[in-house]
């Protein structure tokens, strides 16, 4: 494929916004992923009905005012639990082979899933054009059906580097003692 300077630009920003999160991840625990820094967090939790079954996370829609304060165990979730929209917002077919991903109950495993995700979004950039990414995302988006995939694009990276900084805070209020 010849090089698409958008599409390769896009790509070398979603490789820094993804390890700058990666590298920020090295070394946490489960009680650091989990920690509520105040009252009333949104964070996972086991499935209501069964502490057997797979883990959720709090959500409504829209979020209350103000949005709660979010736990990192939350904001990681939110990047990578899987989000069916990626491809098909970019013009492409559904990946049949992609395993789907649930909420991590651990830290190593939602670290896991940063890797897989980021991996994932970057083979997906890797199949489109810059002409594709031009176009309208089209009916599948609903209400942002005439946005054009790249805005799309820089929505998902603009969340991965929103919640990695924040992510990066609570690690660094954590190791400083606000956990205790």
């Amino acid at each position: 494929m010849a090089r698409e300077a958008l599409r390769d630009e896009l790509v070398a920003l979603a490789d820094h916004a993804w390890g700058r999160l990666a590298d920020r991840l090295d070394g946490l625990t489960d009680d650091e992923y989990l920690w509520q820094p105040v009252a009333g967090c949104w964070t996972i939790r086991p499935g209501p009905a069964d502490p057997t079954a797979p883990w959720t996370w709090d959500f409504d829609w829209p979020p209350p005012e103000p949005p709660p304060v979010t736990t990192i165990a939350w904001r990681l979730a939110h990047l990578t639990v899987n989000d069916d929209r990626f491809r098909p917002w970019l013009g492409l077919v559904p990946d049949q082979g992609r395993q789907g991903r649930s909420v991590s109950p651990t830290a190593a495993g939602a670290v896991e899933a940063v890797e897989t995700t980021a991996a994932e979004r970057r083979r997906d950039l890797l199949e489109v054009t810059d002409a594709d990414l031009w176009e309208p995302i089209g009916p599948v988006g609903g209400p942002y059906a005439d946005g054009t995939r790249v805005s799309w694009v820089l929505h998902s990276l603009d969340e991965v580097v929103h919640h990695g900084a924040e992510v990066g805070l609570l690690r660094d209020l954590y190791r400083a003692g606000a956990a205790g």
